[in-house]
């Protein structure tokens, strides 16, 4: 048994403190899991029916990159897979999937707010959750926990 230097009751030798590290790390890869689902169904609506994009549009559809939507599909697509499969690693807990799940989830956010125009309110939900994954990876906890792949 570990003696509590605050007087509190002394916990086994073997007990695992879970941080919160390791929770923010659980809800980021759920919260990726769901971002890349919902990017893919975004690629595939772009890719198969743009006008359901070009008709939201008040003005002409242009987009920073290019003006067509089934381009713009197929990069969201992409995105939205690599963001489905490394959520299983980010939940897992592998260190490099930190890493990468920031990055994507970086580039998700500026694919947003790109698409800021066609949907404001849906692109500003995706943003915000991207926001709360690159948070929920980037926190670091106190120590190495036992579900850590280090």
């Amino acid at each position: 048994m570990n003696a509590s230097p605050t007087g509190a009751r002394p916990r086994p030798a073997g007990d695992v403190e879970i941080s919160s590290a390791l929770g923010w790390r659980f809800f980021s890869g759920i919260v990726m899991l769901l971002l890349g689902i919902m990017n893919l169904i975004d690629g595939i609506i772009a890719i198969t029916d743009s006008d359901v994009f070009e008709t939201n549009l008040a003005t002409s559809p242009s987009l920073p990159v290019t003006d067509n939507m089934a381009v713009w599909g197929w990069v969201v697509l992409i995105v939205g897979f690599v963001m489905l499969v490394l959520a299983f690693p980010v939940i897992v807990g592998f260190p490099w999937a930190r890493v990468a799940g920031i990055a994507a989830a970086g580039v998700d956010l500026l694919l947003e707010f790109a698409f800021l125009a066609h949907f404001p309110l849906w692109s500003l939900i995706i943003i915000f959750l991207n926001v709360l994954v690159i948070f929920g990876l980037a926190v670091k906890g106190a120590g190495p926990t036992e579900l850590d792949r280090s």
